[in-house]
C-alpha cells in the first residue's frame, strides 16, 4: 500500500492510494496488479480567481470552462486499476511495464500506460530509457488541465557513470507531448527537458555537487504553467544515515538559481529549494515502511503569483512473502519540485 498527498500555494491538491500485489513467476519475471483512488482539488477559474469572485478571463471558451470547474466545487474523484510487469532475466537488464485505466467521475476515461527499459553494464553505469502515456494533470498540476482531458506521451532517456571512486554523473533528457484540449481550451503542446547532476561522495553516509535542470514548452497555454523557458543551477546534497540496523534517516535537497521566461509576464530571476527527510523502516527482512515529506519553494506558480510553494506527503508499506520483486516504477511522475 502506498499513498501520496501533493499540494501547493495555488489551491492544488492530489490524493493517491494505491494497493498492489505481485506474484515472482522464475526467471526474473514478475507480474503484479493494482488499485489506486484519487482525490483531486483546485477552486480556481482559469487564470487564478476564486471561485464566485469576478475574473480578468473574458474569452467563452475559458469562461465556460470555469464554471464548469466551480459547478463542481473543483474536485474530481478518479479510481480504476491495472497490471505491472517486471523482467530481469540477467543482473544487467530490466525491464517493467504498466497498464491501467481510470475513470474520472467527470465522466471521462483513461488510458495510463509506461514502460521502461534499463541495461546495466556493470561498474555503477546505468543506461535508461522511458516512455509513458498519462492525464496531464499529474505534470501539470491543475485542475483546468483535467477539464479540458489533455493527455500527456512522454519519452525520456538517461545515463548515470561514476567516474572513479568518489565522483558520479547523470544526464537525462526527454520530450513530453500534450494533447489539444477536447473543447479547444489549449493547442497541442510540446515540452523539453534536460537535466544532468554531478556529485562526489563525502563519506559513506553523504554525497554533494551541482546539478542543472531546464525545460521549456513550444506555446503558451492558459490553462497550465508553460514558460517558454524555465533554467536553474545549484548545489545537490544527499544523505542516507542509518539509526539502526532497521531505521535509516533519509535527506536530500536542493538550493538552485535560475531564470522562468514565460509567454504573457516577463523573466525573472528564481531562487528555489527543495528538502526532502524521510526514514526508512525494515520492521523485518519481509516488512518495510518508508514515511517523507518533500517541500519545495520557488516563484512564478501557473497563476503568475510571485511565490509558489508545494508539500507532498509520502508513506509505502510493503510486505514480501516469497522472492523479493524490483522496485516498482513509479506510476506518475509529475512535476512535483
Amino acid at each position: 500500500y502506498s499513498q501520496r498527498a501533493f499540494f501547493d500555494s495555488d489551491g492544488f491538491g492530489r490524493s493517491t492510494n494505491l494497493f498492489e500485489g505481485g506474484v515472482p513467476m522464475g526467471g526474473g519475471v514478475h507480474l503484479g496488479a493494482f488499485y489506486r483512488y484519487d482525490y483531486l482539488s483546485q477552486q480556481r477559474q482559469v487564470g487564478g480567481a476564486a471561485c464566485g469572485a469576478s475574473s480578468a478571463i473574458t474569452d467563452p471558451v475559458l469562461t465556460n470552462l470555469s464554471r464548469r470547474i466551480c459547478d463542481s466545487d473543483g474536485i474530481v474523484r478518479a479510481q480504476g486499476g491495472g497490471l505491472r510487469v517486471s523482467v530481469e532475466p540477467n543482473p544487467s537488464v530490466l525491464f517493467q511495464a504498466e497498464l491501467a485505466t481510470l475513470r474520472f467521475d467527470t465522466g471521462r476515461s483513461g488510458v495510463q500506460a509506461s514502460a521502461e527499459l534499463q541495461y546495466r553494464p556493470g561498474q555503477g553505469r546505468v543506461l535508461s530509457f522511458s516512455v509513458a502515456r498519462r492525464d496531464g494533470i499529474y505534470d501539470m498540476n491543475t485542475i483546468a488541465s483535467l477539464f479540458t482531458g489533455v493527455i500527456g506521451d512522454h519519452a525520456l532517456i538517461s545515463y548515470e557513470q561514476p567516474i572513479g571512486d568518489r565522483w558520479r554523473a547523470w544526464v537525462a533528457g526527454g520530450v513530453s507531448r500534450y494533447s489539444r484540449g477536447l473543447g479547444g481550451e489549449s493547442l497541442a503542446n510540446t515540452q523539453r527537458r534536460f537535466s544532468a547532476r554531478m556529485d562526489y561522495k563525502l563519506n559513506e553516509h553523504i554525497r554533494a555537487g551541482y546539478f542543472v535542470r531546464v525545460t521549456g514548452f513550444s506555446r503558451f497555454a492558459a490553462t497550465y504553467f508553460s514558460p517558454s523557458f524555465y533554467g536553474v543551477y545549484g548545489f545537490t546534497y544527499d544523505v542516507n544515515y542509518p539509526i539502526t540496523p532497521e531505521l535509516s534517516f533519509i535527506l536530500l535537497g536542493d538550493l538552485g538559481w535560475g531564470q522562468i521566461s514565460r509567454y504573457d509576464i516577463p523573466a525573472v530571476n528564481v531562487f528555489e529549494a527543495f528538502l526532502y527527510p524521510a526514514l526508512r523502516w525494515r520492521f523485518r527482512s519481509d516488512l518495510a515502511l518508508d514515511f517523507g515529506y518533500r517541500y519545495g519553494r520557488g516563484r512564478s506558480s501557473s497563476f503568475g503569483s510571485p511565490t509558489y510553494t508545494t508539500g507532498a506527503l509520502e508513506l509505502r508499506l510493503q510486505s514480501y512473502f516469497g522472492e523479493r520483486r524490483p522496485s516498482p516504477m513509479a506510476y506518475q511522475s509529475g512535476s512535483d519540485q
